[in-house]
């Protein structure tokens, strides 16, 4: 969860790591890289409304992104959530392509791409307002003073058709990107009674940091993947060819011809996405592709990485290796 600026979420390093080091045979192979792809796509929609949420002053509008808070026996998450003294906003972000379909009636969507291809989804009004219920729901629960909260969907491609289906008026609650801020500002200018001083502003950020749970979705259990079906070695950052082979201090790629002095970072990143945070001497052999265990405690020693356990079973932590 990030203010102002938005970070990659982990769910998306996760997918990311994991296309790239199944195997390209592998059944599932097309599956795993569609879906990055659609997370992806979702993630650049978002960063799209950070233009036009950078002119909100950083003194009157506290802006969280990717917020995932607990409330009863379920989550529930926030693309992007504005506080102010006055009112708080909770944005749901979609970047739909082709030509929008949306009946109220009956709580869908509908996609139709150029392509002829046609998708159903969940009304994000309804999606939207549901969140709008649960956030009010979780102030409660944690005794925050009751505040007015508004909830809007905003598309971000312009270039998508908006229509509605049965005549049925298009929700006052859906907006594109571009009308984003001056929505903002007539929110501001009409809201003007101020239910949290800044203290009580802080603490509530603080609140929603403190329980904010990021997802720990194992995709490859969601997509069966075994141990095996995992390609290890380093990867050249040139070609992106497996494996490089370590030699005299750099990592050689055989079909590039290129070298790095560090493509092992990334590699670990990897491990750490998708297996464990805790890596063995033995294991960072393995997964390294390298024969002596000198080079490996090196490279342990070279990034820093912190060891707990007794000597015989000593495992280090690859945490402090995340962007």
């Amino acid at each position: 969860m990030g203010q102002k600026n938005r970070v990659l979420p982990v769910e998306i390093k996760r997918l990311e790591a994991l296309n790239r080091r199944v195997k390209k045979l592998h059944p599932k192979k097309s599956e795993i890289y569609s879906s990055f792809r659609r997370r992806m796509a979702g993630f650049i929609g978002e960063q799209s409304i950070d233009y036009y949420l950078s002119f909100l002053t950083e003194k009157d509008f506290i802006i969280l992104h990717g917020v995932r808070l607990q409330y009863g026996q379920y989550f529930f998450q926030i693309d992007t959530l504005i506080l102010t003294p006055y009112f708080i906003l909770i944005l749901e972000v979609k970047t739909y392509a082709g030509t929008i379909i949306i009946d109220h009636d009956n709580s869908q969507l509908t996609v139709l791409k150029d392509s002829g291809e046609e998708k159903t989804y969940m009304d994000p009004v309804v999606q939207v307002e549901h969140q709008h219920y649960q956030f009010s729901k979780w102030l409660q629960l944690y005794k925050s003073p009751q505040i007015p909260i508004f909830s809007y969907v905003v598309f971000t491609n312009d270039s998508s058709k908006i229509v509605s289906r049965n005549n049925t008026p298009i929700s006052k609650k859906i907006m594109r990107s571009t009308l984003l801020f001056k929505t903002i500002k007539q929110l501001q200018d009409k809201h003007n009674t101020t239910f949290y001083s800044t203290k009580d502003l802080n603490r509530l950020k603080r609140l929603i940091k403190k329980h904010h749970t990021p997802s720990n979705r194992d995709f490859a259990e969601s997509f069966r993947i075994e141990p095996d079906d995992i390609i290890t070695g380093v990867q050249c950052p040139h070609c992106e060819q497996f494996p490089m082979e370590r030699s005299y201090g750099k990592w050689l790629c055989h079909s590039c011809n290129k070298s790095s002095k560090d493509a092992h970072k990334k590699a670990l990143q990897d491990y750490l996405l998708l297996f464990t945070p805790l890596i063995t001497i033995n294991e960072m052999k393995k997964f390294l592709h390298i024969d002596s265990r000198d080079v490996v405690k090196y490279i342990i020693q070279s990034l820093e990485l912190r060891g707990e356990g007794t000597t015989s079973d000593r495992k280090y932590d690859l945490t402090s290796l995340m962007d």
